[in-house]
C-alpha cells in the first residue's frame, strides 16, 4: 500500500465525508477546485476521489492496527499514525475514531482509545 500524506483532508464528520464523495462520483465532473494545491481536471477528478476513499481506509486500517496493540490517547495516536499534532489533524482522527466507534470497532475508556 502507498503511503500517504499526513491527513486525508479536513473534516469533522468522516461519514459525511465519505457519503459526499460517494455522491460526487456519480455525476460526470470535468474539475475539482481545491483551495489547495491545483486544479484537478478531467478524468483526474475521479481518480482523485477515488483515491480519497482510499485514503480514509488506510488511515481506518492504520488506526484499528496501532489500537490493537495498546490503548492510546487522541493526541498519542495522531503522534503515533506520523501526524503533526494540531488542532485541525486532532479534529480529523477524532473523526475516523467516531466512525470506527459508531461501525462497533472501537471504544474509548476516558481520554484512552482500544479495539473491540
Amino acid at each position: 500500500m502507498k503511503e500517504f500524506g499526513p491527513v486525508t483532508g479536513l473534516y469533522t464528520n468522516l461519514d459525511a465525508y465519505i457519503n459526499s464523495i460517494h455522491r460526487l462520483l456519480k455525476l460526470d465532473i470535468g474539475m475539482i477546485l481545491p483551495g489547495h494545491p491545483t486544479i484537478i481536471k478531467g478524468s483526474d477528478a475521479h481518480k482523485e476521489l477515488q483515491n480519497c476513499l482510499v485514503r480514509v481506509n488506510y488511515i481506518n486500517g492504520r488506526i484499528l492496527e496501532i489500537l490493537e496493540k495498546r490503548k492510546m490517547t487522541l493526541k498519542g495516536l495522531t503522534q503515533t499514525l506520523g501526524i503533526s499534532v494540531d488542532e485541525w489533524n486532532l479534529m480529523t482522527v477524532e473523526s475516523h475514531l467516531r466512525s470506527l466507534m459508531d461501525g462497533g470497532c472501537v471504544k474509548k475508556q476516558g481520554t484512552h482509545f482500544s479495539t473491540l
